[in-house]
């Protein structure tokens, strides 16, 4: 669902789940669907999830319980709504959902020139693993 429109993917998540709140289409009390349910919904890493429902927290239209999810809340708190972030954030947010991205177009490029090799008799080399950050 993220698209490339200039804006972060994150604050398109939250935009989306916004209006779905608002619409009623997710009720007040009901349930987020789970971090990996949106991760899989929209297409983008976990870390543009937990900032889409981190600003919507900030807004006061959900509430989240460890081990147990994100509700819709009842009524929106008396918190004011976080500051925006600054446009270098934003700028560091784009650059590394490009990074992202171009993660995904090689690991699936990679898994398609394995199983071609695979395919053809050939025994596919073993992948080594990306060092964690």
């Amino acid at each position: 669902m993220a698209q490339w429109t200039g804006q972060p993917a994150y604050k398109q998540v939250a935009d989306d789940l916004r209006a779905q709140i608002r619409s009623g289409k997710l009720a007040v009390g009901a349930q987020l669907p789970s971090i990996a349910d949106l991760m899989h919904t929209y297409d983008v890493s976990i870390t543009v999830i937990r900032m889409a429902l981190s600003e919507l927290r900030a807004e006061g239209l959900i509430d989240s319980h460890q081990g147990k999810g994100s509700f819709v809340r009842a009524k929106p708190s008396g918190k004011k709504p976080a500051p925006a972030p600054s446009p270098e954030f934003e700028a560091i947010m784009r650059s590394l959902e490009q990074v992202h991205d171009e993660i995904r177009r090689i690991d699936k490029r990679l898994d398609q020139l394995e199983k071609g090799a695979a395919g053809k008799g050939t025994r596919p080399t073993k992948r080594a693993r990306r060092p964690s950050a």
